[in-house]
């Protein structure tokens, strides 16, 4: 589960289940109960040219949904003759979703 609590204008993520503590309010939360990332919450996030996003990817075998966990999941690309990135990672974003 990740819930979203803010204090004010800060944003916070969190995997716990704990109650939020005094004075934040849970302004949104997913269970990741299903099979498949929620796309009318989440989207994969796109690669970019920063540290952080130059190897990410869409391909499925770089995500994991079950037992209410999402498991995003890095590996050695096997293939460099369709993508040179040397490992893949998967990551997600809710931006603009809510």
């Amino acid at each position: 589960m990740i819930r979203f609590l803010v204090p004010s204008l800060f944003l916070v993520a969190t995997a716990s289940s704990m109650a939020a503590p005094p004075g934040w309010h849970l302004i949104w939360h997913d269970e990741f109960n299903g099979n498949r990332i929620d796309s009318t919450k989440w989207s994969p996030c796109e690669r970019g040219r920063s540290d952080w996003n130059n190897t990410m990817t869409r391909a499925p075998r770089c995500f994991q949904i079950g037992g209410g966990t999402l498991k995003l999941i890095g590996i050695i690309n096997d293939d460099t003759t369709k993508d040179p990135s040397p490992f893949l990672t998967g990551g997600i974003t809710s931006k603009g979703k809510f």
